[in-house]
């Protein structure tokens, strides 16, 4: 069972306007759950205290999309529950066959973990406290030196979506118990929502570097993104 608890992680407590809408549209859609932020201090303390033999080399890592990265996986093993970005749109609650799962990683491309173009992706994930998968990947990105300056050019190589998805496919029957989810329930691709899609990614990139350009694209995106569920929540309570 995976307990009621949402994660997100942000570098300070502070949250921009858009990510706070999309929040607080999480909580009235969960009202008996808890909700945790961690910042960058919370994910140091949290491998100080139950991670101490990985504490000096997470401190070594400059990039702060590895730290949390790898932060997400701590806690989801330590405590459980679901994670899910600060950009990250909930259409509906949480369907009670997931909470009952022991462990859930949603399918981004790809059908099933046995096909080369198998992905999946870490802005939504869950599991049971002391879930084996999460403990045994922090072992293995712990054991190549996620502060090496290679991973860098790619922050996504180290805890990311590409980096587990291949552990996955090495070590694919070591865990049996893991709910692939098809991609349309949780990472839905442009207009492919349909009635059993929980919710989707808005994948506003805050951690790639973008053009100027692209830069004001996506700021423009993401004030429409955080406006649209006002006008649904203001809709639904005249209804």
């Amino acid at each position: 069972m995976i307990p009621k608890i949402i994660h997100q992680t942000a570098p300070t407590k502070t949250l921009s306007w858009e990510e706070r809408v999309l929040k607080r549209r999480a909580q009235r859609m969960l009202p008996e759950w808890e909700f945790l932020l961690w910042d960058d201090a919370d994910l140091d303390t949290l491998f100080a205290k139950s991670y101490p033999h990985y504490v000096d080399a997470y401190r070594r890592i400059a990039s702060g999309v590895i730290r949390s990265d790898l932060g997400r996986l701590a806690f989801l093993h330590h405590i459980g529950g679901f994670y899910f970005d600060t950009d990250y749109l909930l259409y509906k609650p949480i369907p009670q066959e997931f909470q009952a799962a022991s462990c859930i990683l949603p399918i981004e491309t790809g059908t099933s973990w046995d096909q080369r173009e198998f992905r999946i992706g870490n802005c939504f994930m869950a599991a049971a406290p002391g879930h084996k998968f999460f403990g045994d990947y922090l072992a293995h990105a712990f054991s190549k030196d996620p502060a090496a300056p290679e991973h860098y050019a790619t922050a996504v190589g180290v805890a990311g979506p590409y980096a587990i998805s291949q552990y996955l496919q090495a070590h694919r029957n070591e865990y049996p118990d893991i709910v692939f989810a098809a991609q349309d329930i949780f990472l839905p691709a442009k207009n492919r929502r349909t009635a059993e899609t929980v919710g989707a990614h808005l994948c506003w990139g805050s951690w790639r570097k973008k053009s100027l350009v692209k830069a004001m694209r996506t700021l423009a995106r993401r004030k429409a993104n955080a406006i649209w569920p006002l006008f649904a929540d203001a809709l639904a309570k005249r209804a």
